[in-house]
């Protein structure tokens, strides 16, 4: 065999060389590690603690009613199709309110309803600006 042979990575040679350098000797006949392998002190008291706290019906959030509470668990029921069925129907809820809130100002701007306090408001802010300028 000619040395380009020998050095080609077709060579048997040139193979078991190569694979020498990958071959791991790392035993792995071991127990795997503790991940714990010490108890954090204060943990079965706290999960002991927070499973009791559940089992008593906790106290509601001040500022909701009992309407409130009875409205978040009709909602905790429902299926997410249904909770995205009834988003739906509170955003197409909340459209309806913006244009008729929209019409509204329309109509107001038409009978001249904010201008009559606009310029009273100005009228007053430019009284007490001259009063106090003097």
């Amino acid at each position: 065999m000619s040395s380009d042979e020998e050095n080609s990575p077709n060579s048997k040679a040139g193979k078991t060389d190569e694979y020498d350098d990958l071959m791991s000797m790392e035993n792995l006949d071991r127990n795997s590690p503790e991940l714990w392998p010490e108890k954090i002190p204060g943990v079965t008291d706290f999960i002991s603690s927070k499973n009791s706290r559940d089992s008593v019906s906790p106290t509601p959030p001040r500022g909701l009613t009992s309407e409130d509470i009875a409205a978040m668990h009709k909602l905790g029921e429902l299926t997410p199709t249904a909770l995205a069925m009834d988003l739906k129907r509170i955003y197409d809820q909340a459209y309806q309110l913006g244009v008729q809130e929209a019409k509204e100002m329309t109509r107001g701007k038409y009978l001249n309803i904010f201008g009559h306090e606009a310029k009273a408001a100005t009228a007053t802010a430019q009284r007490k600006s001259s009063t106090s300028s003097e």
